[in-house]
């Protein structure tokens, strides 16, 4: 159940936007923050609120790393594994990290830390080389 302050948080934000589709990923965004998660109930009242179809806003959180359809764990790791970070040693830092958690390759936690590859999840420093972006929620 979404809260009433959520939704009129949606109203607010997409009065904001000249085409309501516009306002998708920042409701998105908002449901996830309250959440945890962006829920099958947001996807359908969000889309219902922007006057498209539920598959429109499936399609913007498939697209953007930031948004996630189930629970995530308190920290997330994104470790970049694209061909410049794996020059870079981004492969070393994916697998590192997985056996510092004694887990598996692929497996993640739902508890406390979650680690995933990405193609480019932010700025790379050129000087540092860094592979890896944290975000603590």
């Amino acid at each position: 159940m979404l809260s009433e302050p959520l939704l009129k948080k949606f109203d607010e934000v997409i009065g904001r936007y000249p085409l309501k589709r516009s306002a998708i990923v920042p409701l998105l965004l908002f449901a996830q923050d309250e959440i945890g998660y962006i829920t099958d109930e947001a996807i359908r009242e969000i889309a219902r609120r922007v006057e498209v179809r539920p598959i429109e806003v499936i399609e913007d959180i498939g697209y953007y790393s930031m948004l996630h359809r189930q629970p995530i764990g308190k920290y997330n790791f994104q470790v970049c594994t694209n061909i410049s970070c794996m020059l870079r040693g981004g492969e070393e830092i994916f697998a590192l990290q997985e056996t510092a958690r004694n887990r598996p390759p692929g497996k993640y936690a739902r508890r406390s830390f979650r680690a995933r590859r990405s193609r480019m999840p932010g700025r790379m420093y050129r000087r540092s080389g860094d592979a890896i972006k944290l975000r603590l929620l």
